[in-house]
């Protein structure tokens, strides 16, 4: 015999709804009250869960499995979708980032080689500079 909580906590339902299926004839018949508590017969217990038999089956193990392994499954296809968007991401700013730094690379070797042919022709200069006399110099230097 079992009472209706238990009855009520295998078929996923509550204690309300079981009283409320319980006909006259299993109240008098496959049902006993022990200090307040009704317990139902197995016959008792047949007759409540049939007329719950749609709500059994909706709720059965095998049910609930393939309801969450669809919406396991749906998830993983979300996700997939969208780890493929951001690889795709990933990729476009890699190639952005890639030719950024080539063009800084390419800006800082005509820097330098600037740079460089600057300070060539500072050192030519101050070369020629230091063989030419200044104006003081051809002014008030004595002719050989």
């Amino acid at each position: 015999m079992k009472t209706i909580k238990q009855i009520a906590d295998e078929i996923g339902v509550s204690k309300t709804a079981v009283r409320n299926k319980m006909t006259d004839e299993i109240k008098t018949k496959f049902s006993e009250t022990v200090s307040g508590v009704v317990f139902i017969s197995k016959k008792g217990e047949l007759l409540i869960k049939s007329a719950f038999i749609n709500k059994i089956q909706h709720n059965s193990p095998e049910t609930e499995f393939a309801e969450f392994s669809e919406t396991v499954s749906a998830l993983v296809s979300v996700l997939q979708a969208e780890l493929e968007i951001k690889n795709k991401q990933i990729e476009e700013l890699t190639a952005t980032i890639k030719i950024q730094a080539e063009s800084i690379n390419a800006a800082n070797k005509n820097e330098l080689a600037e740079t460089i042919i600057d300070a060539n022709k500072n050192l030519i200069d101050d070369g020629e500079s230091k063989n030419k006399p200044g104006i003081f110099k051809r002014l008030f230097s004595r002719k050989e």
